[in-house]
């Protein structure tokens, strides 16, 4: 949490350069990786390295570090003027929530169950509500 608040207030303070180098350290502690390089890994290469070594129990919130570390690189990826790393950051982001919120709604869940975020739960700018609805045999998902 300190570390988020630090690149946080980095962003803020525009030392963008020190952002980049406090999210790569956060990455790397994590997954063994830059956030540059967390983006261009495949959705399946990236859960690999979240359980690797993994206790079960911390799984799903090292997932949602991940995915708020993701946020953050994407923010500072628009913020340095590169849209395609900000947009790359923020679907990788994106994904990996929804894949966490539906594996929560699938372990946890009943049969029919709704999970919702607003937009107080950090997503990124532009996306208001995420809403899961899980059915029995069906996942919708819209953002």
């Amino acid at each position: 949490m300190q570390t988020l608040n630090r690149i946080r207030s980095l962003k803020k303070d525009q030392h963008l350069q020190e952002a980049a180098g406090a999210l790569d350290e956060e990455f790397n502690r994590l997954i063994g990786a830059g956030a540059k390089a967390v983006a261009r890994l495949t959705e399946t290469e990236l859960l690999a390295r979240l359980i690797r070594g993994a206790p079960t129990q911390v799984v799903h919130t090292k997932t949602l570090m991940i995915t708020t570390l993701l946020m953050q690189a994407g923010d500072l990826a628009s913020a340095q003027g590169e849209p395609e790393a900000s947009r790359a950051c923020y679907l990788k982001g994106m994904n990996l929530l929804l894949h966490s919120l539906s594996t929560v709604g699938q372990l946890y869940g009943s049969d029919s169950q709704n999970i919702a975020l607003n937009s107080s739960s950090n997503l990124p700018s532009g996306v208001e509500s995420v809403r899961i609805r899980r059915s029995s045999n069906t996942t919708s998902r819209s953002a």
